[in-house]
């Protein structure tokens, strides 16, 4: 059951497949099968990033990827208390401040497919 939760560094990326490969530094820089995202969103990590994995406890050939922890070279944009962002790019991402209850969308380009209405306030 030990070291069943790995730090790794991605090797490749299966764009098509939603799987990984990672080099562990701590097993002499060996590089793992194809480890499966999470499925919950699409937002594969770049080769060179580092990423927590989680493999099973009776085989060390099958596991699953996490995602990127944050660390001194992948730091939280806006982090502070009553923040929620998604970052898509370094210029896309949405954003909700809790404290100013201010939803906040940056793109270069946006575009909203089928009806938008608003309530009070209008648009400004």
């Amino acid at each position: 059951m030990n070291d069943i939760i790995r730090r790794g560094t991605v090797e490749s990326v299966d764009y098509k497949s939603g799987t990984i490969k990672i080099v562990q530094e701590d097993r002499d820089d060996s590089v793992s099968f194809d480890l499966p995202l999470m499925s919950f969103e699409y937002n594969p990590p770049n080769i060179g990033d580092m990423v927590i994995a989680v493999f099973l406890s009776n085989d060390n050939t099958q596991g699953f990827v996490i995602g990127k922890p944050y660390n001194k070279s992948n730091l939280p944009t806006n982090g502070k208390k009553g923040v929620i962002r998604k970052d898509y790019d370094i210029d896309a991402f949405v954003e909700y401040d809790k404290n100013t209850k201010t939803l906040t969308l940056q793109a270069q380009n946006i575009l909203v497919k089928g009806n938008m209405s608003h309530e009070e306030g209008g648009v400004s």
